[in-house]
């Protein structure tokens, strides 16, 4: 006997740079892909980020593969989608006090003349810095926009402007799409990058495998976190411009 067809429907909730990648990758591998936001690509937290990409010295420890996993992947990325917005110019900096720092993998100690040289907008070059050459920044909005608009090329659905309300379910309990303002939105997968928002939209889902009696008690409720962070790269309003600026 044959195995059942597998639903290739993915329904993507949140058009910031995680959603609009989940999309882009999901639709060129050829999942039907709808992607779906409140609001406009990369209006939210995306546009807040830090926006660096560098895995210059970091010598060990989770980060070490991650960040130079990143890099080679934002690499392969600008080769797919042709005037990304990425800069890679390389990234400066330094202590306001104390001597020469140490340099990890990927980086070079440099004076105040190559600082000045690099960077000749910065007003009182520091004694010593430390120069990492592979580092990038990122306009993290424009590249939210170019990876919806790649989404679209391989045939993805996009809705801006359209709220979601909750996760769909069918008679058996499996996920089935998603409610939004506009009406439903059908897909046996659906990814949950809406950020802050992630958490309300998770309810049904958390409170559907518990007793009838305990559903009501938490169907009003988002969960409450169990920790909180702020990640960030740097914002692409300065080292978008000019990455190198430390």
């Amino acid at each position: 006997m044959s195995s059942p067809p597998v639903s290739r429907d993915v329904v993507v909730v949140g058009a910031g740079i995680v959603g609009a990648s989940v999309a882009y990758h999901a639709a060129r591998a050829g999942a039907a892909v709808t992607l779906v936001d409140s609001g406009l690509p990369g209006a939210g937290v995306t546009a807040d980020s830090f926006a660096w990409i560098g895995a210059s010295g970091v010598r060990t420890g989770p980060a070490a593969g991650l960040r130079a996993s990143a890099t080679e992947e934002y690499h392969r990325l600008g080769a797919e989608l042709p005037g990304l917005p990425v800069t890679w110019s390389g990234s400066l900096s330094w202590r306001r006090e104390g001597g020469a720092p140490d340099a990890g993998p990927g980086q070079t100690i440099v004076d105040a003349a190559a600082v000045a040289a690099l960077e000749p907008t910065v007003r009182q070059p520091p004694e010593w810095a430390v120069w990492a050459p592979g580092d990038g920044g990122v306009d993290s909005v424009g590249v939210t926009e170019r990876l919806v608009a790649g989404a679209r090329a391989h045939g993805a659905r996009v809705q801006l402007d359209t709220p979601v309300t909750s996760v769909r379910r069918d008679a058996a309990g499996q996920v089935a799409g998603v409610e939004t303002a506009a009406g439903p939105l059908s897909g046996a997968t659906v990814v949950l990058a809406a950020g802050v928002a992630t958490a309300a939209l998770s309810v049904p889902s958390a409170c559907a495998s518990r007793s009838n009696r305990r559903r009501r008690r938490c169907s009003g409720s988002a969960p409450r976190p169990v920790w909180s962070a702020r990640w960030s790269t740097p914002r692409t309003s300065t080292f978008g411009r000019s990455p190198r600026t430390g």
